[in-house]
């Protein structure tokens, strides 16, 4: 069907502000990610692929961070090389333990939590940590709730297998490197009850008296970082910043400073509030929307204090200043863990020339530097540590400590480290020691007190130190300690007292600056724990994810860990956010996407891959582009304040809008004629609406902008009308039939036909004939779905892929 219909049409400034605002205020989402971390980007990637035709928004606190995604930062001894050989910082597995605490690698750090060391970017942690993959013992996931058992989770932990290549030997041709003190220390391994043993999987493991094995890490199988960006976020964001599918948007280098609840129930979410380029700024839920965070064990919880959400009366002791009121009761919100240690330094003292420390950060191997760049073999595949061991103290029922032994002295050449110096953790695997998580008006996070406040947690290290200088060590030929019992040190240490070992343990943490003991871990837990229960438990619900005291906010982080995981927990966290994908596309597929009876006002800034910039012209140019911009962006903001509850400082990049295909243009000039014409097409190869850009104008505030259209035909240029009826004998009722002709028609059919299926409407302006083209491309509709939901669709008129040309 075709229908062509001619009329004369001027747009003024004030028709292309209000299309614009119409677009803001319509951008309403399914869900809303908080923060792309370890397990939330596997989620979003999971149910946006799941379901097409719902939109997500995720706000993310840094940008690309992989090459896979769009990351930029490639370290020098890539330059001369192809662009397919290079990667970034964050994907070489050796460049792992030079960027925390590097002020090089400012940029990447949360500022909130200065305490210790968090990164921020697409993936989170899983960029920055060692990938070191161990699934937890069974006595450990047993513990949990229903739904998250060993059982439960089995499927999960093959699917992660499946998709990541877990191994103790990351180098393409098969070695693992630097492997000299780890056949050395074997011996004492062995001595001390240990056995050799995958430690991929730690559930058959559990009631030995220990176990080693050189690290299982994630890699993507070739020689490179793996994990969630590898095996997932890599199909939602493209190697240029662009974001792959339709129906996500990603706003990067913003903070959200909290969650809204504007509606008459407290406990219904209705959207976020960020920071963006000095202005608060607001993204809004649809009815039955859902908010998801995924910003970490720190920050979760920070955001949800801010929010109104923790529990009612601890607001003195959870806010040191700019209290905010817990109106949404949630007491299991704020207990801290992590896995806390100490460390020492062994020295090898024999002749076997394979036995050497490694420096990654000076590169100073040439050698292993270009086997890595050109064939990717060598230590550059390995995130650092080289042997990992689990054992029992102090009578423990299970392996409670981890000693994992570093390829080099700490801090560098010191006094304390010579060629042949290597650092040695450990880290109790599940202590009791907690803290609660206290905050600031301004979002900053207090330091917590949970080294070895505990004495069981205490005696437990040093059983374990005891074991390592009066067993390990004496049975590793050639070896001894130093930095420590024996060898240069600052303090004397007799390694048969557990008294004087007790000092080493619990003392101020530094010799020469150098710290010895309270080290945490980074492996921050339990600030939003799975619980079982009513709503007076707490936490998050099991089944749901949702966090009690509100009706759609949901957890998907390390947070839902009730306490430290007795191993590294990068396995346990991807595992999380894998099956909360399943588990909250299940509850997203069930709710039927409906316009709010209320248009609530936002401002949602786009993502990367569209750009929103003046032109020299004093146009307004809307141009897809295929990487990041970092250039000031138009944004429209809201003409409501926004109430603040957090005056939270942030220095965030404007982000841009996204979009996969190819850009349809749309030219508005000062006058023109208009074709209107609708033709059949075919469905996508699923059968399936497939839709035109992220931005939908809801049916009404369609009508409501082709009315406006008419009005400024009929009424804003009197004087062509004026001219018309001087010299053509127009009339207002002539008028008003054009109006129809041209307006109302091509509407009711647009309506009518939208129940075959319209999947766009695209716009382009004919110079030679001085008309402007929409087209409305029919496929097959949808069985089932309601008039509104097929107008949001209709109503797509690709505003992030339009090139609009508008003179002022």
């Amino acid at each position: 069907m075709k229908i062509r219909v001619l009329s004369t049409l001027q747009v003024s400034t004030r028709t292309l502000v209000l299309l614009f605002l119409a677009y803001i205020v319509a951008s309403q989402y399914d869900a809303i990610f908080v923060g792309l971390g370890a397990a939330s980007s596997i989620t979003l990637t999971k149910v946006a692929k799941a379901l097409p035709n719902k939109k997500f928004l995720a706000i993310e606190y840094g940008g690309p961070l992989a090459k896979a995604n769009g990351g930029a930062d490639i370290p020098s001894y890539f330059n001369g090389v192809s662009d397919a050989q290079k990667l970034t910082k964050f994907d070489v597995p050796g460049e792992y333990s030079g960027i925390p605490w590097n002020d090089a690698n400012a940029q990447y750090r949360i500022s909130e939590t200065g305490f210790t060391w968090q990164g921020k970017g697409y993936g989170g942690n899983s960029q920055f940590n060692g990938m070191l993959y161990q699934e937890p013992p069974s006595w450990y996931l047993d513990s949990l709730p229903s739904g998250w058992k060993t059982s439960d989770l089995r499927s999960t932990f093959n699917d992660l297998r499946s998709r990541m290549t877990v191994t103790p030997t990351p180098s393409k041709d098969g070695v693992h490197y630097l492997d000299g003190i780890g056949q050395v220390m074997a011996n004492g391994f062995r001595a001390n009850g240990q056995t050799a043993s995958d430690m991929s999987n730690l559930a058959p493991l559990e009631n030995l008296q220990g176990f080693y094995s050189a690290p299982y890490v994630v890699t993507d199988g070739n020689g490179q970082r793996g994990g969630t960006v590898s095996a997932f976020f890599k199909d939602v964001v493209g190697t240029n910043g662009q974001v792959l599918l339709s129906n996500v948007e990603i706003i990067a280098n913003t903070k959200v400073n909290r969650i809204l609840f504007e509606g008459s129930d407290i406990t219904v979410a209705t959207g976020v509030e960020y920071q963006q380029n000095g202005n608060t700024l607001k993204a809004n839920l649809n009815q039955g929307g859902k908010i998801i965070m995924g910003a970490g064990a720190l920050m979760t919880p920070n955001i949800l204090y801010h929010s109104g959400i923790g529990p009612k009366g601890t607001e003195g002791n959870v806010f040191v200043n700019g209290r905010v009121d817990f109106v949404r009761n949630n007491p299991g919100i704020g207990v801290l863990y992590d896995h806390v240690g100490m460390q020492t330094v062994v020295e090898y003292t024999g002749d076997d020339q394979n036995v050497n420390s490694y420096n990654y950060q000076s590169h100073s191997d040439t050698q292993g530097v270009n086997n890595y760049v050109n064939q990717r073999t060598g230590p550059y595949t390995q995130y650092g540590p080289v042997y990992t061991s689990h054992y029992k103290a102090n009578g423990a029922a299970h392996p409670n400590i981890e000693l994992f032994v570093s390829a080099g002295g700490p801090g560098g050449p010191s006094q304390y480290n010579t060629a042949k110096s290597f650092q040695a953790f450990f880290m109790h695997l599940n202590p009791i020691s907690n803290d609660i998580l206290r905050t600031n008006g301004d979002g900053s996070l207090e330091a917590p007190n949970l080294y070895l406040t505990q004495v069981a947690d205490v005696n437990d290290l040093v059983d374990a130190l005891y074991q390592f200088v009066n067993t390990i060590v004496p049975n590793s030929p050639n070896l001894k300690v130093t930095f420590g019992p024996g060898g240069i040190q600052s303090q004397y240490i007799d390694p048969k007292d557990k008294n004087s070992i007790r000092n080493w343990v619990t003392n101020s943490g530094q010799i020469d600056g150098l710290a010895t003991s309270k080290f945490t871990m980074n492996h921050w837990t339990g600030t939003v724990p799975l619980r079982d229960g009513d709503e007076s438990a707490g936490g998050a619900t099991p089944d749901t994810l949702r966090v009690r005291g509100t009706s759609n906010v949901h957890v998907v982080d390390a947070s839902l860990l009730p306490n430290s995981v007795p191993c590294h927990p990068i396995a346990v966290v991807m595992a999380l956010g894998s099956k909360g994908g399943d588990i909250l596309t299940t509850m997203l597929s069930a709710n039927k996407v409906q316009t709010s009876s209320t248009t609530r006002q936002s401002t949602v800034a786009s993502t990367t891959s569209s750009t929103v910039q003046p032109t020299s012209s004093s146009s307004i140019v809307v141009t897809p582009t295929s990487e990041p911009s970092t250039t000031s962006q138009a944004v429209v903001t809201s003409s409501t304040a926004v109430p603040s509850e957090s005056d939270t400082p942030t220095t965030s990049q404007a982000a841009t809008s996204t979009s996969q295909n190819a850009a349809t243009s749309q030219n508005l000039t000062q006058s023109g004629s208009v074709v209107t014409e609708t033709t059949d097409g075919t469905p996508d190869t699923n059968g399936r609406f497939q839709s035109n850009g992220s931005g939908r104008v809801y049916a009404s505030l369609g009508l409501v902008i082709l009315a406006v259209f008419c009005f400024e035909m009929q009424l804003r240029n009197s004087g062509e009308i004026s001219r018309r009826k001087r010299g053509n004998g127009c009339s207002w009722t002539s008028l008003c039939v054009n109006g129809i002709t041209n307006f109302v028609i091509p509407m009711l059919l647009y309506i009518v036909s939208r129940h075959r299926g319209f999947t766009r409407i695209t716009v382009n302006f004919d110079e030679a004939q001085g008309e402007h083209h929409y087209e409305m491309n029919h496929i097959r509709a949808l069985n089932g779905r309601d008039i509104y939901a097929d107008l949001a669709d209709a109503c797509d008129f690709a505003s992030d892929r339009l090139q609009m040309s508008y003179q002022l």
